[in-house]
């Protein structure tokens, strides 16, 4: 899957984007999200990152979160992502989330929601 990163959430070069994590975040946190991110890379698409068991155990969010998604980091914080464009572009017939047609997700933040 391909990964982009909302300028809401990091603005510059992406070379300086794992130092941002590392600052912001500390050196534990970064090195789960790292973790997260080879996840991503390595996935077909969304399907296999919502594998029961799958690491992060990504989910979807519901609430004023409805359409995006979570994986767990550490303690309570989570990451936060969702699919790149419209999700109607991604349902089926009747109307579900056709999970195999989303192969990019933007990460939109870090943060502990509950």
């Amino acid at each position: 899957m391909k990964i982009i990163i909302s300028e809401s959430f990091f603005k510059g070069d992406s070379k300086e984007f794992e130092d941002f994590i590392k600052t912001r975040y500390g050196k534990p946190l970064q090195k789960v999200f790292l973790r997260r991110l080879r996840n991503v890379d390595a996935a077909m698409n969304l399907c296999v990152l919502l594998q029961p068991g799958f690491p992060g155990d990504w989910h979807w969010l519901e609430g004023n979160r409805s359409h995006q998604l979570g994986a767990n980091l550490s303690g309570g914080m989570r990451l936060v992502c969702q699919a790149e464009g419209d999700l109607k572009q991604y349902m089926d017939q009747s109307g579900g989330i056709n999970c195999k047609l989303i192969t990019v997700l933007i990460i939109i933040e870090i943060i502990d929601y509950h």
